[in-house]
């Protein structure tokens, strides 16, 4: 073999063994365990979620990290008889102080049904909770927004 055609081939066992490496999601869903009992529903979509941190600056030294900041996750999910997230939020709007926090996992599968990833909720309490109508199904969605501590990938 010609070293041309040596370099052709790895380049091809590379990318092919990269390409395994790598999945692509058409579909999936998520569940939510809190304080590790799971939720009863599945959830439509999640936003919101990532980790990022302030950005601090000073004359003449290189931009450095600051304190960690964590925005609200928004959980979406089908009505049904499930009131977790209602009673919990109640719990908040009759005056509850601090609000009452939980820990949860955020749990991603694939649409064969198999886990890909989790995400550790810190300290989560739901600061808002809406409803709309999906416009696909016509379902009704309880939008659930939980103020997070912190959030870290399992």
């Amino acid at each position: 073999m010609t070293r041309a055609r040596i370099i052709g081939f790895l380049a091809v066992v590379l990318a092919s063994a990269l390409h395994a490496q790598t999945r692509s999601y058409t579909s999936g869903h998520f569940s939510l365990l809190i304080d590790g009992s799971r939720s009863t529903a599945l959830l439509k979509s999640v936003d919101g979620g990532y980790t990022e941190s302030e950005i601090v600056e000073m004359p003449d030294v290189p931009k450095t990290a600051g304190r960690p900041i964590s925005p609200d996750v928004t959980l979406r999910r089908v009505v049904d008889v499930d009131h977790t997230f209602v009673t919990w939020r109640k719990l908040i709007e009759d005056g509850t102080q601090p609000p009452p926090r939980k820990n949860a996992v955020l749990v991603f599968y694939d649409n064969q049904g198999n886990e890909v990833t989790r995400w550790k909720l810190q300290n989560a309490w739901p600061s808002k909770i809406a409803i709309e109508i999906d416009a696909d199904t016509g379902d009704p969605v309880e939008v659930i927004t939980l103020t997070v501590d912190s959030m870290s990938r399992q």
